[in-house]
């Protein structure tokens, strides 16, 4: 990091405190990964004075760091030389820079927060397959139904030529037309038939 960059010392406690919550986690996870498969937690370094030693190690230097970032803001008051450049002070990024930056990374589904919605996550992603293959079904379905119509309007039209045929072919007089073609001599009855009684 250039000598010139200030750095906020609120910021810089977060980051070093989120640094810590992240060693806690993954120590609390491996210990949990040996005592399951029955090793010794020997390796396990927990966390004790060491740590808040550097804690107050940290806490002086940040002290130390705000006091120096005072005494340059005041030499900044005084008039500058000529070519000198003014010091740029570098923020923190904003919390939805880094929301957005961890949803991109993957590290958002790694915090205990998401984690324990797994079950409700894969309960929904199981919800949307179902819905789309309730969709995809309704429309091979609707489909089918427009095929079977259009059949079924093919099929009356059908239906009614061949009606109207069968009728126009059974009337009398085409009867007798049509024998006439064929060559069969067979002659209408003059005589009108008679009702044999009982």
């Amino acid at each position: 990091m250039p000598k010139d960059t200030i750095i906020d010392p609120e910021w810089e406690l977060e980051q070093q405190r989120r640094m810590k919550e992240t060693l806690r986690g993954t120590e609390e996870f491996a210990s949990g990964l040996r005592s399951s498969r029955g090793e010794p937690d020997q390796d396990v370094v927990f966390l004790g004075e060491e740590e808040e030693t550097k804690e107050t190690k940290v806490e002086d230097k940040v002290g130390a760091d705000s006091k120096n970032q005072r005494e340059r803001e005041e030499n900044s008051d005084s008039p500058q030389e000529d070519g000198a450049e003014e010091e740029v002070p570098v923020t923190p990024p904003s919390k939805w820079k880094e929301y957005i930056g961890s949803l991109l990374s993957g590290n958002i589904l790694s915090k205990t927060e998401v984690r324990r919605l797994y079950p409700y996550m894969l309960f929904l992603a199981f919800l949307m397959l179902l819905y789309i293959s309730n969709v995809f079904r309704m429309q091979q379905l609707h489909r089918r139904h427009d095929a079977l119509v259009k059949e079924v309007k093919e099929l009356r039209a059908k239906s009614l030529t061949i009606s109207a045929m069968r009728m126009n072919s059974t009337r009398q007089s085409e009867i007798i037309r049509e024998l006439e073609v064929r060559g069969i001599d067979l002659q209408e009855s003059l005589v009108p038939p008679k009702v044999i009684g009982k």
